[in-house]
Formats: C-alpha cells, structure tokens, sequence
C-alpha cells in the first residue's frame, strides 16, 4: 500500500511542477472575460457551391477590391499576397504582379484619384500609384505612433483615410496569444493627406480588442470598426452631436468578425473568420487556464474551425442576410467581403488559394 501512496504523491508531484512551470512561462497575462451569449442564425450552406476565382493560383487574399477604373475593363479585382505582392487579376483569370510591398499586404481601398492604399501588417500605410508603380509610404511602421500591426482601410469622400492597428502586442502569428489574452491593445487611426506635415496622423480609438475591418458610414457621419475578438462592430462618430464619441454598432456575432465594407445599397458585409468556439468561450473566464494554454506549444493549441460566412447588416446593426459553407472547402477562413460596380460580392481569405464570388444573393435552402 506505501509503494502504491508513493507512485501516486509522486505522479501528482509531477502534475504540480509541469502545470507551475507552464503556468510561470506563460507568455500572456490574461484577464478574465465573461463572453455574451451568440446570436442565433440558422444554419445553411448558401456559400457552397459559389464561383471561384484564382482558384490554386493566390496564397492569402486577405482583401478584395474590384477594379472601377473605365480605362482597365479587362480587370476584375485587385489583391494582396503574404509575399507581399500586389496584384491584379483579368477576366480570364490571369494574374499579374504590381508591386512588393516588403511585408503582409492586408487592407485595400482606392482613392480618389484610383491610387491603391494598403494597410500592411509589417510595412504600415501604403499608396501605389496603378499608373508608374511608384510605391510610397503614408504612415511607417514604428513611428511616433508605434504602428506594429496595420489591417484594415477605408476612405471618406473627403480623402481621409481611416485604418486599423489590430494590436500592439501581438504579430500575425501570435494571434492564438491574443485571443487568450483577452487583453485591449488595438487602435483605430484617421490619415489626412492634405494636412500639414506632422498632422495628418490622429488617433480616433484605443483599447480596441483587435481592430480589425473599417468602412465609412454611407453618410460619411461615422466609421465602423470591427473588434475581432470581441465579437462586435463598434462605431465612431466622425461628425455631428457624438462627435467623437463611440458605441456598439452590432454585437453577439456569431463568429470572429474580420473585414467589413459598405455594399451600395446601404447595407454592410461582415466576413465571418470562424464561428466562435463553446470552449473558448467557457474558457475565458479562467486566467490561470487560458495562461496553461498559451504556454503549450503551438500545434497543442486549440485550433480555429473551418467554415466560412458572411453577414449583411443594415443600419442597425441587424443581421439580414446569413451566407454559409458549413463543410469549410468551397470557401473558409473570409476575411473580406467587397462589392463590385454590378452588386458582384468578392470574398478574401486568410490562407485559402481562392477567391469567392457571390453573382447573386442564393436563396437559403
């Protein structure tokens, strides 16, 4: 019975000092967090059998933006790669490189005068002129305002250009740390560039939990911001009595909300990342657990599930149309939703090979 007493107190001792030696190399400091219940859609599988694009021929697609320009009608869209190309990609499926930006390409927007911004995770702001190719940066990375983490774009109609700084604290492969964390290092920044040297950089929002898709209100009275790991858009009042003022916009999503862009008839898409996960959720109230994790290595890690979905929301902020792969292998991982000139949806994605094209809403079935 002793030797029996014995192996057990010395295996629990074993438990004891692999779990504190876990929990003393935890890379995070995480904060207890008591997730909200999702909103409840109906499951469906309207995104399983949507045309494809650049099938096998792209490696990160993160966004999407259609080519508008009268004088280019043989392209369809413009995309960045995690090589860091820029490229266009025709009708016909052809696919050529642009420009290199040096880093991981994210956000796309065109400006007035059909100049390509680019919010890159590595490099900063960006703008490509489509005509010379010249490559010029707008906001470095680093800086006065410590850039680290560039995701998203938008541009009002007077030429000010709203980004993302999804997170100070985390890379693009950190990200898994990020969510366990629970942790507020994301920012939202406005850019003029008809400002004098010195103020065009202002920071409209901080503590953001991972900031992620930007879209400019119809109205141009607002912006939109995604807070990924929050489960929420919030929106920031550029004009009018709540200037500067911020509140949620759309909450209890049932997904990680990624990139988020303002279709023409007034409505906003939301790319839908991966569903949320009932174990993390239940997770998150528990410190000590998520730190336990975090200090696991990578591939012991809980990984994201593969579906892909889309959301349409109106004004309010209320889920009106609900587009899904619930099998993850037409389309996964959406990061951004774009609208074409002729209402065609272009679907971006993190890791996947392809592009997505919605011609049509499908009818749910």
């Amino acid at each position: 019975m002793r030797s029996v007493a014995f192996f057990v107190l010395a295996i629990v001792l074993c438990v004891v000092v692999v779990v504190t030696t876990l929990w003393l190399n935890a890379p995070i400091d995480a904060k207890a967090w008591q997730p909200a219940r999702a909103q409840q859609l109906s499951a469906n599988d309207r995104l399983q059998d949507i045309p494809l694009i650049a099938r096998g021929k792209l490696a990160g697609a993160e966004d999407v933006h259609p080519v508008r320009e009268a004088d280019r009608p043989q392209w369809l869209v413009y995309t960045g790669q995690s090589n860091g190309d820029i490229v266009r990609i025709s009708r016909d499926d052809e696919i050529e490189v642009l420009a290199n930006t040096g880093g991981h390409p994210l956000g796309l927007a065109l400006d007035q005068s059909e100049r390509l911004v680019i919010a890159d995770a590595e490099q900063g702001l960006l703008r490509l002129d489509l005509d010379t190719g010249a490559l010029e940066t707008l906001v470095p990375a680093g800086g006065p305002m410590a850039l680290s983490f560039v995701d998203d774009v938008d541009i009002a109609d007077d030429g000010i250009i709203y980004f993302s700084d999804a997170s100070s604290r985390s890379a693009m492969d950190e990200l898994q740390l990020e969510i366990l964390e629970a942790r507020p290092h994301g920012r939202l920044f406005a850019y003029d560039p008809s400002a004098a040297e010195g103020e065009r950089l202002t920071l409209l929002l901080d503590k953001l939990f991972f900031a992620n898709g930007v879209a400019v209100a119809a109205d141009q009275q607002s912006v939109l911001v995604n807070e990924t790991f929050r489960y929420r858009v919030l929106r920031y009042w550029i004009t009018g009595p709540k200037a500067g003022q911020s509140e949620v916009f759309a909450d209890r999503l049932p997904g990680f909300p990624d990139g988020i862009s303002r279709g023409s008839d007034g409505r906003y898409w939301v790319a839908l990342f991966a569903p949320r996960s009932a174990a993390l959720d239940k997770t998150h109230p528990y410190p000590f657990i998520k730190e336990l994790i975090a200090a696991l290595p990578k591939r012991l890690q809980p990984k994201a599930t593969r579906h892909g979905a889309i959301l349409a929301l109106n004004e309010q902020g209320e889920v009106l149309e609900n587009l899904q792969d619930p099998t993850g292998e037409h389309v996964w991982e959406i990061t951004s939703v774009e609208e074409g000139e002729d209402g065609t949806l272009y679907l971006g994605t993190l890791t996947g090979n392809r592009i997505g094209v919605v011609t049509a809403i499908p009818e749910a079935r």
